[in-house]
């Protein structure tokens, strides 16, 4: 087994904080880093990572995140369509002189 050279682990480190970050879908922050990192040094680690890897890695997870997104977007616009159509008196009577005797009938199991 074979030691690796000090730029060797940090470059592994720094590509496994890369993907941590782009796992974790966020983007790539060097501000917490205390100590200059040689820009060549990031460039080779980034460099070197594997996109389609990556991709693979978080595509489950972006798939799930865009589709609540969208979800969440189109509950919101129906709740306010919703709101809008009972909030004209006749409509409102109309559905509630139709639907609440319906309701009442199958919830007394008639």
């Amino acid at each position: 087994m074979s030691t690796m050279t000090f730029e060797e682990q940090l470059t592994e480190r720094i590509q496994q904080a890369m993907l941590k970050q782009v796992s974790d879908i966020r983007l790539v922050d060097y501000s917490a880093c205390r100590m200059q990192v040689p820009e060549d040094l990031i460039q080779r680690a980034w460099d070197t990572i594997d996109w389609d890897d990556t991709l693979d890695t978080i595509k489950d997870r972006l798939q799930e995140s865009i589709c609540s997104v969208v979800v969440n977007s189109m509950l919101t616009e129906m709740k306010t369509d919703t709101k809008k159509i009972l909030a004209i008196e006749g409509v409102r009577q109309n559905i509630k002189e139709t639907v609440y005797p319906r309701l009442m009938r199958a919830l007394d199991g008639r």
